[in-house]
């Protein structure tokens, strides 16, 4: 897992121990019949999609941007240097 990957899960985490809540918690406030996503989004196995990702930044207070700022810095990162070799040849 690099490193870009474990910012999100790990802001994930954070942010629900910051609010006192459990896993079982956020599964239930997003409708989730178990916690196992909630696992795996924390443990960078999978990314919170579409609504659960709203719902998340309505439970955290936050915006999907800042949760996923270093995410989407590093995708930036990316093309830029994709852009910058495929000009430069």
């Amino acid at each position: 897992m690099d490193e870009v990957s474990i910012l999100v899960p790990n802001r994930l985490r954070r942010l629900r121990k910051q609010f006192g809540y459990t896993k079982r918690d956020v599964a239930e406030f997003l409708g989730l019949k178990n916690s196992s996503d909630i696992a795996k989004w924390e443990e960078g196995v999978k990314l919170p999609r579409g609504g659960n990702l709203l719902k998340l930044c309505a439970l955290y207070r936050t915006s999907s941007n800042e949760l996923y700022y270093d995410l989407i810095n590093e995708y930036k990162k990316q093309i830029t240097l994709k852009e910058y070799k495929r000009f430069d040849t």
